[in-house]
């Protein structure tokens, strides 16, 4: 057989992230802790449905006029707009920005790799954080998404409005829509020149690629950020998430300390988001 020769004879192991949420399902130990990086749950362990979502799903499942079609190779123009308000705010109209739709954070970083490999021509891309920033929880540090993007858009006004870099963007967090694999990809360019080459490169990648990105969950988000009262309600959403957050890192801080846990906990309460580094060892 062809592939025969081509494959090696033993297959890696698992990817460690969705082999520790496969364990958690199958586990049927009632004490069972979710120790699975990104997703937020309920008291039930169960993924939540904001109900700014719900709300908008049930519109657009009920609209006649609701259909299937395939977006633009930049992707749903209305959804495309919300995520660069929600990423850039007060700053969007100072900047030159291109922006498109791609398959959740994890697509944007590597259609940024991918452009920066076409552009440059280099031997290998390392996507450093200062060039390229990682937004996929906007909203879960402090409850508001305008406070949580504050470094982006201090990077926005940087070097007299010169300074050229990337954004990935992510909904899977502060919509909840994990399984749409929603996202964006920023880049904030020079002048409209520039601008105009980097649409057509990152066209012609995405037709190379994906065809045009997946529709449903871009259609609920620009639903929600375009109905004043869906956009109220998803703020107070956002606020929900992180509160809790903080009251479930607090009361972990107080038991652990009430036992006397061996180890330094104070970080539990002066962190924020949604992921936690437990220095756990192997037992």
């Amino acid at each position: 057989m062809l592939l025969d020769g081509a494959l090696p004879e033993r297959v890696s192991d698992h990817d460690g992230v969705p082999a520790m949420i496969e364990a958690f399902k199958s586990d049927t130990d009632g004490k069972k802790v979710n120790l699975g990086p990104g997703m937020y749950c309920d008291d039930d362990a169960k993924t939540w449905v904001l109900p700014a979502v719900a709300k908008a799903r049930k519109i657009l499942l009920t609209d006649p006029n609701f259909n299937h079609d395939v977006l633009p190779q930049l992707g749903y123009p209305d959804f495309v707009s919300v995520a660069r308000q929600i990423t850039f705010g007060d700053t969007l109209d100072t900047r030159t920005i291109v922006s498109m739709q791609t398959i959740a954070g994890t697509g944007a970083n590597q259609f940024f790799a991918h452009f920066m490999s076409d552009a440059l021509r280099p031997a290998k891309v390392y996507l450093a954080d200062f060039y390229c920033f990682a937004s996929s929880s906007q909203g879960f540090a402090t409850g508001d998404i305008d406070n949580d993007g504050w470094a982006i858009r201090h990077f926005t006004k940087c070097a007299n409005g010169k300074m050229e870099f990337a954004v990935a963007q992510s909904f899977s967090k502060n919509f909840g829509l994990y399984g749409e694999r929603i996202g964006a990809l920023h880049l904030v360019v020079d002048n409209r020149n520039i601008a105009a080459r980097v649409e057509e490169t990152l066209k012609r990648i995405a037709r190379a690629e994906i065809t045009s990105p997946p529709g449903f969950g871009a259609k609920i988000i620009a639903t929600v950020m375009q109905t004043s009262a869906l956009r109220e309600q998803w703020q107070q959403d956002i606020k929900t998430m992180s509160s809790r957050l903080q009251n479930i890192r607090q009361r972990l801080y107080d038991e652990l300390t009430k036992r006397s846990t061996p180890g330094n906990w104070g970080h539990f309460v002066t962190d924020v988001g949604i992921s936690k580094h437990l220095s756990l060892g192997i037992c």
